[in-house]
């Protein structure tokens, strides 16, 4: 071993027990930036990506913004479309219903009407 670690260790008289001071007060605080970086670079990657895809979203939209006219009539047509499908199988239902209260003659003689018996 050389004579300046053995020195290092002991803390000689010439000042290089400080060394030993100064790593262990940097080490920790190295290790603790090295876990906190790649953290810092995530969320900063992750915040621009955001960004981004609101600016894209934002040039999208003739009108620019989230509440937009255009976007309202939109979103209005297709709740209009979502409903006339609801409504017609509402109907649908309804009309399976009152085929199911039919007596069971009138039943399979439809059904062997549909089958070609």
């Amino acid at each position: 071993m050389s004579p300046l670690g053995s020195s290092r260790r002991t803390g000689g008289g010439d000042g290089t027990g400080k060394l030993d001071v100064l790593w262990s007060v940097s080490y920790p605080l190295l290790a603790g930036l090295s876990l906190l970086f790649p953290l810092l670079f995530w969320l900063r990657s992750r915040n621009t990506a955001a960004v981004r895809a609101e600016r894209r979203a934002g040039a999208e939209e003739p009108g620019g913004g989230t509440g937009s006219p255009e976007r309202g009539d939109r979103v209005r047509s297709h709740h209009g479309r979502a409903f006339e499908f609801i409504s017609e199988a509402l109907r649908i239902d309804e009309d399976e219903q009152v085929r199911s209260a039919l007596p069971p003659k009138v039943k399979t003689k439809r059904t062997r009407d549909l089958a070609g018996i």
